[in-house]
């Protein structure tokens, strides 16, 4: 009763409008409040509500097919993982055609604390969301009020003037639709992940009098452009230090790139979405980085048991540690041998944990634990998710990586036949696409 009058009015409660702000850490000076992300705790009741709401919103923009392709943040058949799938597939594929790519890491500053709410509610109607869910949501919005709580310490209320809720059940879905006419100003790709965004063009390598292909740097720096314009004219605004352009392939022409009047950093590694990319796209430094914070949750796990069954142990390591090493691991698989022991390593370590098996060889005690080789796990993972992109089953069209055998003359195999393409470069050969052939 209480929720249909609250929709029938447009009006909500005074403490469906409050929120706690916890403040969680990120990276850098613990002592910088800048590095701490405000996460808004907010009424438990006004959250039942909001996903009521929500779920009517995702409803009618799927229906009207209303959300950008680019957009792969808080959606349903989207990741992170369908996010580097898609952006990889495309520079492999680049790359062996024998071009570079240049790629702009782009970083809004404070993405979801400075939407404004009177542009929301504009794009709301743009996208049909009016009558008494638009009113219900422009109430939700306005007089808001927030304080912060650390340690029993509480803060003085201030009014919130701009901003989605971040902890809310609604904020992320209205960001995404404030934000999701900002690839329609381009001309180069995007991927986005909610307010991470890259952009990325094809620059021809200069050899054998190779004219220009479409979608050189001129192209990506008109659109770096036309991307200022947008965040200016929606009141937002990008960090500009923290936005960097990569090089990737040899021969590249390294051109600068600006935005805002102020030149990009170059760089040759970068961390997307919690996936480290370098220039040469072998993953090497990433799969590194992984095993060394494994092997951090290893020593942990170590000190604080003194003894470990097998129940224990399972619960630990597929808790803990096997998350860690396959994170998205479909786009980074590693394929140079000195990277498979690596990480293989850390499994083979971490066996050791249970003191029955400790003196047994690997194979026995992967038997004893019913647990199978990683990269036999990694074969496995890449099958599933070939036949769930095939079938339908996850939200990116399966054509953006496979094309299919379909010659009426065919008369082996079945009508879901994978076809093979040359390739020239060992980066692309091993890549989660083409891997597959060797696997059916």
């Amino acid at each position: 009763m209480i929720f249909e009058e609250s929709l029938q009015t447009g009006e909500t409660p005074d403490d469906w409008r409050k929120a706690n702000v916890t403040p969680i850490f990120k990276k850098g000076d613990r002592n910088d409040p800048a590095n701490y992300r405000p996460v808004s705790l907010t009424s438990q009741v006004c959250k039942m509500l909001e996903t009521v709401v929500r779920d009517n919103i995702l409803n009618h923009l799927k229906e009207n097919d209303l959300l950008s392709d680019k957009q792969h943040g808080f959606r349903e058949g989207r990741s992170c993982l369908s996010n580097l799938l898609t952006t990889l597939e495309d520079w492999t594929s680049i790359l062996d055609d024998g071009d570079c790519v240049d790629v702009a890491y782009l970083d809004f500053k404070k993405a979801f604390d400075l939407v404004s709410h009177k542009h929301l509610l504009l794009k709301l109607q743009k996208y049909g969301i009016n009558g008494q869910v638009g009113n219900w949501i422009k109430a939700f919005l306005e007089n808001r009020k927030q304080r912060v709580v650390i340690r029993g310490q509480v803060s003085d209320e201030l009014d919130v003037l701009s901003g989605v809720p971040q902890g809310s059940v609604l904020g992320p879905i209205l960001f995404l639709i404030f934000i999701n006419d900002l690839p329609n100003c381009t001309t180069c790709p995007v991927c986005m992940f909610a307010d991470d965004s890259k952009i990325y063009c094809r620059v021809p390598r200069e050899r054998n009098g190779k004219p220009e292909l479409e979608g050189s740097h001129e192209l990506l720096q008109n659109d770096l452009n036309e991307l200022h314009k947008w965040a200016t004219k929606w009141k937002m605004s990008f960090n500009v230090n923290k936005c960097k352009v990569m090089h990737l392939r040899y021969g590249n022409p390294r051109q600068e790139y600006e935005l805002d009047g102020t030149v990009l950093s170059e760089t040759s590694e970068e961390r997307d979405l919690g996936v480290v990319i370098d220039s040469d796209l072998k993953f090497s430094k990433n799969i590194k980085g992984i095993v060394a914070k494994a092997n951090r949750m290893i020593g942990m796990i170590k000190i604080s048991f003194e003894s470990l069954d097998d129940d224990m142990f399972l619960n630990l390591y597929n808790t803990l540690v096997r998350p860690l090493l396959e994170y998205c691991v479909h786009a980074w698989s590693p394929y140079l041998q000195r990277d498979i022991t690596l990480l293989e390593n850390v499994q083979r370590r971490t066996t050791r944990l249970v003191r029955i098996l400790k003196n047994k060889d690997y194979e026995t005690r992967l038997k004893e634990l019913k647990l199978t080789k990683l990269e036999d796990r990694r074969t496995r993972g890449d099958m599933i998710l070939t036949y769930r992109l095939i079938n339908g089953l996850e939200g990116i069209d399966y054509r953006k990586f496979f094309l299919l055998v379909n010659t009426p003359y065919d008369t082996r195999g079945h009508s879901k036949r994978i076809a093979r393409t040359l390739l020239n470069l060992e980066v692309r050969r091993n890549f989660f696409s083409r891997i597959s052939f060797q696997e059916e």
